[in-house]
């Protein structure tokens, strides 16, 4: 195993629509010729249209909006949330708008990251505003499985925002998260604040279905639910064995729908998991299907920042350095505020040989969701790019702290070339007895048989003088 990437603009022109909008703008010189008769017509179009639109409207509310009880209620959709209003901490007009702000701002976050979930709009849930409900019968009304409640407030120089997910059908709270930024006079942490809500609201909401949707039956299970299954496993289990029942569920799905943009990356991610563990070796013909399963997300929805984090991943495994960095931009214009996408630029950096420039951007990534499951990638990151410019005590303090997080054993491995090049020797042994427990059969000579993503010359070099020289003094075998 080596560093590895986290698991997870506008349309172009539409060139019908543009050649039926030229039809359009000359309709009106023909349509000269007939202005007596059309004259009359319109008139009568105008109250059809009315009565008509009136309809439509009237059904839309009806079936819809507000569906009626009957003998056979209409199931909400999969991952259908609703933002309710937040709840100013005062009735003053600065705390209104503010809090009306950070509805807004989180439910067009959520409409952007939450790519498979379906998203009230804000101007639908503005009827809720200041008006007391409850969560069943919103539920009900919008037809969704879960809603947001959640106040906002000021604590001793901070904006503090509490946010509930509620289960719509029970209306009971599912799960809860805190959140507080440093208040600032020009704003600063306004996009901090709206991000981080919104990537917790979206962790709940998912979290909330995976466990839901892994109590059902596969065998009529669609392919977004095969998806939740999947993901429920391997996060319940990511060993191989987790790793290679959650692949298989994937594949499924796609055998299912196969343009499901998920199950494609969640099998492209599965397989990279078997490389970076060592599962399995990283061939000509692994880095071949990675770029084919990129290349074919990335044909389904360009639009999708998880599709270009993992194309980034594609061109990098391919030695491809600067179409992998250059992907990853696209993701950041598109999504600028993930923490997996400003994260894999991190990475990236780093494994260009530039922990230099990595570091701040890795930094950025915690920041950005410090109670996210990839915090763990994100310090082992950290480690690395201090270990890789001999920033010793560093890398340690880093690499502690992702242990603390999570007993992985290439940690270890960091923290023990860490350790060895600062010569504490005693403290190295004890983290070797660890690693050796954890990965008995470790070498150098496999350490930099890793994929070709990481044969970078300069990060290569940094490895040589900073980790395998450490790995060397306490006695780790070439072979």
């Amino acid at each position: 195993m080596a560093e590895s990437a986290p698991r997870g603009g506008a349309s172009p022109p539409d060139p019908v629509g543009e050649t039926a909008a030229n039809r359009w703008a000359k309709l009106p010189a023909h349509l000269k010729r007939f202005r007596g008769p059309i004259a009359a017509i319109a008139a009568f179009g105008a109250i059809l249209s009315g009565l008509l639109g009136y309809w439509s409207a009237y059904q839309t509310v009806e079936k819809v909006v507000a569906p009626k009880s009957s003998t056979t209620p209409s199931v909400p959709p999969l991952l259908s949330v609703a933002v309710k209003p937040f709840v100013p901490a005062t009735g003053s007009a600065d705390d209104g708008r503010f809090a009306e702000r950070l509805t807004q701002d989180v439910t067009s976050s959520l409409e952007r990251n939450a790519r498979s979930a379906r998203v009230v709009s804000h101007g639908l849930m503005a009827r809720y505003q200041d008006k007391p409900s409850d969560p069943r019968t919103v539920g009900r009304e919008l037809n969704i499985r879960y809603l947001v409640e959640g106040d906002v407030r000021a604590d001793n120089g901070a904006t503090v925002v509490m946010a509930r997910l509620v289960d719509s059908a029970s209306g009971t709270t599912v799960s809860s998260a805190r959140i507080a930024e440093q208040t600032s006079s020009h704003g600063d942490g306004k996009a901090d604040l709206v991000t981080q809500l919104s990537n917790h609201i979206r962790a709940m909401l998912y979290d909330a279905e995976e466990k839901r949707v892994a109590r059902l039956p596969t065998s009529g299970a669609n392919a977004m639910e095969l998806v939740l299954q999947a993901g429920r496993i391997w996060d319940q289990d990511p060993s191989a064995k987790g790793t290679l029942k959650a692949r298989k569920l994937y594949e499924e799905a796609l055998a299912r729908d196969p343009n499901s943009v998920p199950a494609l990356l969640g099998l492209y991610w599965t397989k990279d998991d078997d490389v970076q563990e060592g599962n399995s070796p990283a061939s000509d013909q692994f880095i071949k299907e990675q770029d084919e399963l990129s290349k074919r997300a990335l044909s389904l929805d360009r639009s999708d920042p998880r599709v270009w984090a993992a194309r980034a991943i594609a061109l990098m495994q391919q030695q491809q350095w600067d179409m992998a960095l250059e992907a990853n931009a696209a993701a950041l214009q598109i999504d600028p505020y993930s923490d997996v996408t400003v994260g894999v630029r991190g990475w990236l950096l780093l494994v260009t040989g530039r922990p230099e420039e990595a570091l701040p951007v890795i930094d950025r990534a915690i920041a950005l969701d410090p109670r996210s499951v990839r915090v763990h990638d994100y310090l082992r990151w950290q480690c690395s790019g201090h270990l890789n410019l001999g920033h010793y005590d560093q890398a340690i303090a880093a690499c502690e702290k992702a242990l603390a997080l999570g007993d992985d054993w290439f940690n270890y491995l960091l923290l023990l070339g860490a350790y060895a090049q600062k010569g504490d020797m005693v403290k190295a042994e004890a983290v070797k007895a660890k690693l050796l427990k954890r990965k008995p059969d470790v070498s150098i000579a496999r350490l930099k048989s890793g994929i070709p993503a990481f044969a970078n010359p300069l990060y290569q070099q940094q490895r040589e003088e900073h980790l395998y020289a450490g790995l060397r003094k306490v006695g780790i075998p070439e072979q």
